[in-house]
């Protein structure tokens, strides 16, 4: 059965089309789609106190520890990452963590369904006006 796909936002900033489709020979983690598209998960992705990187790391527990945790920072000045959460850009971040398959980026104050990674490149880059370093050894706060 084909997951159900639907985006909290009709525009996602940073790109100019609506994101690609999976490509059928590559499917995304369906364990992690249940996990972000649960109602309890729903609701626990609204609350700010919930940060990016607990996000981050309960994907990456429900891929069974399969594939990354991506973080990113700004190369220029500390405190001036745009993150686009829940239909609002959000200034003056230090740093951004996603999880990441390999081939998807699973953010789900953005959408409920999986962004090519090439997607995801594109809109971080496009929202911030800093050059960033996007790395897969996550630091978290310093």
């Amino acid at each position: 059965m084909k997951p159900l796909y639907t985006s909290l936002n009709t525009q996602i900033p940073g790109l100019d089309k609506p994101l690609r489709e999976p490509h059928p020979d590559y499917p995304p983690n369906q364990d992690v789609l249940d996990r972000m598209n649960s109602s309890e998960y729903q609701s626990r992705i609204k609350d700010s106190r919930y940060d990016c990187s607990e996000i981050a790391r309960d994907l990456h527990d429900a891929a069974d520890g399969k594939g990354e945790i991506l973080e990113v920072r700004s190369v220029e000045k500390y405190g001036s990452i745009n993150v686009f959460e829940n239909g609002v850009i959000e200034e003056g971040m230090d740093y951004h963590q996603v999880y990441s398959d390999g081939q998807y980026i699973y953010e789900p104050r953005i959408t409920s369904q999986a962004m090519p990674k090439g997607d995801w490149e594109k809109h971080i880059k496009g929202i911030n006006d800093c050059q960033i370093k996007i790395s897969d050894k996550p630091k978290g706060l310093r």
